[in-house]
């Protein structure tokens, strides 16, 4: 997609009255697409997505994505959003289906956004997909990345078609102050608003526009969830907390809105999608997972306690979530490895286990001479 194209498609979109800023022009919308879909207009990407469109089952994309993303049943939500999105932009059709993802930490986010992009990597490989960090976003005009950062690593040759997925965007949504008193997320908010609609995006090497741009805006969401886990009664001057709806419980648009968000901007997300507590069951298939894959990374199989499965059980559904579990394991299993190596044990002949006070038992095949207090070896 050529800069003089793009300028070409735009002037079909957009009139320009004297004195005023280019404002979008209904009455030329059958126009755009109609140029839309010649092929000196339409970025090359919409052949990839056409053909991955023939020839790949929603079934088949949906279960590569749910068998990545264990225990969430909403996540067939943003697989849908996702499908219907690549179908709308692979015949030049303009897209506002965003979903706002509401997760307590290690239920599932960031996994969804790293099975969709491993997914796409393969099955079509030129389709722009990444996570921008929302912290680091800044008013326009003030030092930092700014909302125009938000789209930048889409890349002209896009034309703006491309998932992003905006992580932490709750915070961004609750109110932050400085020192002469405004309140600089709702600046930047508003500026979000404007990217979402969507909108001619021209800046150095950037030309794009982002209604062809599909929006993932993630994040905890604790402040909402604090005021639903807790209710504070007031009897004289003490005050007590009482327990209140479950910390997992839904996060609606009306909690987004009372916590600091826009009216605006929510409602330019069409689809709210909430993640839960893990069950026993999804736990106990995660843990089995991590366990293979640091057999695999490490070259010796690793197994754990009962004692030991029943804490990684607890933190799961913990602050940290399912994240700590993989780092859990892999401290207590490399240590182990390390006891194995330095004793100049083969690790193909060497099992690891990871016993209830995380100290690891190694597990030798054969019987050698090397004796240490950490390294049992039996016959």
């Amino acid at each position: 997609l050529s800069f003089q194209s793009f300028k070409q498609a735009k002037k079909l979109y957009v009139e320009k009255a004297p004195g005023k800023e280019e404002q979008p022009s209904p009455n030329k919308r059958s126009d755009i697409r109609e140029a839309l879909h010649q092929d000196m207009v339409l970025p090359r990407i919409t052949t990839a997505i056409r053909r991955w469109l023939q020839e790949t089952r929603f079934s088949d994309f949906c279960n590569a994505i749910t068998d990545r993303v264990k225990g969430q049943e909403d996540v067939e939500m943003v697989v849908v959003t996702i499908y219907n999105y690549l179908r709308r932009v692979a015949n030049g059709r303009f897209h506002n289906n965003n979903i706002l993802m509401a997760a307590p930490s290690g239920c599932g986010k960031t996994e969804t956004y790293r099975a969709v992009k491993d997914y796409f990597a393969k099955a079509i490989p030129g389709l722009v997909i990444y996570q921008i960090d929302m912290t680091s976003i800044t008013e326009e005009g003030f030092k930092g990345k700014n909302t125009v950062d938000l789209v930048r690593p889409l890349g002209s040759e896009s034309g703006g078609i491309g998932i992003v997925f905006m992580d932490e965007f709750d915070k961004k949504l609750v109110p932050s102050y400085s020192g002469s008193g405004s309140n600089v997320n709702l600046a930047v908010q508003s500026q979000i608003l404007t990217l979402i609609e969507g909108r001619q995006v021209s800046d150095k090497d950037l030309e794009i526009h982002t209604g062809f741009t599909m929006f993932l805006g993630m994040g905890a969401f604790d402040p909402c969830r604090k005021e639903k886990s807790v209710k504070e009664t007031h009897i004289g001057f003490e005050q007590t907390s009482i327990e209140g709806e479950d910390h997992y419980a839904n996060i609606t648009r009306e909690d987004m809105i009372k916590s600091g968000a826009s009216y605006e901007l929510i409602g330019r997300f069409s689809t709210v999608i909430n993640y839960h507590k893990l069950s026993e069951k999804t736990i106990d298939e995660i843990i089995n997972g991590l366990l293979k894959a640091e057999s695999e990374t490490i070259g010796c199989k690793v197994t754990i306690s009962k004692n030991m499965r029943r804490l990684l059980h607890d933190q799961a559904n913990g602050k940290f979530g399912c994240r700590i579990l993989k780092s859990m394991i892999h401290d207590n299993a490399l240590r182990g490895f390390l006891k194995l190596v330095k004793a100049d044990e083969n690790p193909d002949k060497c099992s690891l286990f990871i016993k209830d006070d995380g100290t690891v038992e190694c597990r030798i095949k054969k019987e050698e001479a090397c004796r240490d207090e950490k390294i049992h070896i039996f016959n």
